[in-house]
């Protein structure tokens, strides 16, 4: 119940949310709520969670609709992620 109330969620304090779906390499699906001033950066280390945040350099966020890499440094706003949009989180040899 409390994940509904999340994703029903539109602002916090005047920070648009969004709920975006992260697909993994391996076509396991989990949603996020995240804000759209949040950088990339952050949406990876919540979407690898706990002890894999810390790999989260080794790994890229690819926007689905356009199959263009996500920006670290950008936020979801300037790298034009919308709601229910769908991004694929994947690992990258450095």
């Amino acid at each position: 119940m409390r994940e509904f109330e999340l994703q029903s969620l539109k602002s916090l304090r005047s920070v648009p949310l969004v709920c975006i779906k992260i697909i993994s390499s391996s076509g396991k699906a989990s949603n996020l709520t995240v804000s759209l001033r949040d950088t990339v950066k952050a949406v990876k280390d919540k979407a690898l969670g706990g002890e894999f945040s810390k790999e989260s350099p080794c790994y890229k966020l690819i926007l689905a609709r356009s199959s263009s890499e996500l920006i670290d440094q950008k936020t979801l706003e300037e790298e034009n992620v919308q709601d229910d949009g769908k991004c694929r989180i994947s690992y990258q040899d450095v």
